[in-house]
């Protein structure tokens, strides 16, 4: 099955990315009202994995049900439930000059769709990934360096 994967250098440290991609502190406290805002209304908790109904993107849309487990601070899972969305991994790795950010999808199909949406990944999808998800992490933390 192919991957699709994103990659970025974010130049801070580990837990300052971490938090401002996850909304979730690097220590384990937890900002409700922070992850509200990122995530959508949270519908049930069991420890650090947390289900966040999303809201719809256009009047009268369903939103998602999502499921993410968070394991501070190196490691994202967002699973789509009762979905055919990507489940979706954010891993977070100390590295010379800041912190590796990758992004792997895996797609829940399988065959000739699951190909489709590679190729649309390849073409489409991750330039505007890049452009809606890392650039703002990326000039973050470009702006936060140049203000030291």
């Amino acid at each position: 099955m192919p991957r699709l994967q994103l990659q970025a250098l974010i130049p801070g440290d580990l837990e300052e990315v971490w938090e401002h991609v996850t909304a979730c502190s690097a220590t384990g406290r937890v900002n409700r009202r922070a992850l509200r805002e990122k995530y959508g209304r949270l519908v049930a908790q069991d420890g650090d994995c947390y289900t966040f109904r999303e809201e719809g993107r256009e009047e009268g849309e369903n939103g998602l049900t999502w499921r993410y487990t968070f394991d501070r601070p190196n490691r994202r899972l967002m699973e789509a439930q009762d979905s055919q969305w990507s489940d979706r991994w954010d891993y977070f790795q100390t590295v010379s000059g800041g912190t590796l950010w990758t992004i792997i999808w895996e797609p829940k199909g399988g065959g000739l769709r699951t190909y489709a949406q590679w190729l649309g990944f390849q073409w489409r999808t991750k330039g505007r990934i890049y452009r809606e998800a890392i650039r703002p992490v990326l000039s973050h933390f470009h702006a936060a360096r140049l203000a030291c």
